[in-house]
């Protein structure tokens, strides 16, 4: 979502143009990607809806593909928040985007402890609690970090990347334990995209990426340009399929985690890796 408010909010076009990309390249493919998986659950893994796919889809309970959603809904708030990003200074950007992240926080921690299971979100909404992280993505693309603000960058990275690491084992544990304060419909807060440690831990390594002089001017290698190219052009292919090759290596090739006789971590890693790569070859093969 912070990678889409830096590249959308600073383009130059018309509400109209706005529009028609948002239709085009978000709509079409969300309602032709969610009739496709309600087909895959259906045959696949036999499930039965309680409710009628255009209800489910308006209750947002659509699998992965919720995320296009959320950028559909910031699509069609561009021509209002990029008149604010152009009139406004960087000090009132910075306190907007500070405001509505820290009520997607609170949006989140609210959801955890007193949601009970029940989603406070729906297909018209589900935008809402990420609008901080679209503006974090103009906001911080634009900031000049000195070397010494660099260093903090990289250890307020570390301190958060490994505080989500101990706190979702810590979750686990607790889980196991039959303590689910922090559980909501089978996922946990501190791996929520909205949870103040993964907030902190995002932000900041997008912060560090923006600056040029730590990543992209290092990325002298022309295979490895070329190579990032290609990830980056199949990237959202790659997101929209992914869960269906996780189904079928689970099932096909045994690759399911009750089926792991390998340590977990070895096992995670091992089973990211070839999702990401058939996937990668299915839409590169695609094109």
């Amino acid at each position: 979502v912070a990678i889409s408010g830096f590249l959308l909010l600073s383009k130059d076009e018309t509400p109209k143009k706005t529009l028609e990309r948002a239709f085009w390249r978000i709509f079409v493919p969300l309602i032709i990607w969610t009739k496709l998986y309600f087909i895959w659950n259906t045959e696949w893994h036999k499930m039965i809806f309680k409710e009628k796919e255009i209800a489910t889809f308006l209750t947002g309970g659509i699998f992965h593909l919720y995320f296009l959603l959320i950028i559909l809904g910031l699509y069609l708030l561009l021509p209002i928040l990029r008149t604010f990003v152009r009139k406004a200074s960087q000090k009132d950007i910075g306190f907007m985007t500070l405001t509505t992240m820290m009520i997607g926080i609170l949006f989140a921690y609210v959801q955890y402890r007193y949601g009970k299971g029940v989603s406070m979100l729906n297909a018209f909404t589900y935008w809402f609690p990420y609008l901080g992280y679209f503006l974090a993505g103009y906001h911080l693309s634009g900031l000049k970090i000195s070397r010494r603000n660099n260093q903090i960058l990289i250890s307020i990275f570390g301190l958060s990347l490994a505080s989500t690491i101990a706190l979702t084992y810590l979750n686990f544990v607790w889980f196991q334990k039959n303590n689910l304060v922090w559980w909501q419909s089978g996922t946990q807060y501190f791996g929520d995209f909205l949870s103040v440690n993964v907030v902190v831990m995002s932000l900041s390594l997008f912060a560090l990426v923006m600056q040029k002089d730590n990543l992209f001017e290092k990325l002298k290698s022309q295979y490895l340009m070329k190579l990032i190219r290609v990830i980056a052009r199949a990237s959202f292919g790659i997101y929209l399929i992914h869960l269906m090759v996780i189904d079928f290596i689970e099932v096909k090739w045994g690759f399911a985690i009750a089926d792991a006789h390998a340590a977990l971590w070895l096992y995670l890693i091992t089973k990211y890796t070839i999702v990401f790569l058939v996937s990668l070859l299915i839409i590169v093969a695609w094109r």
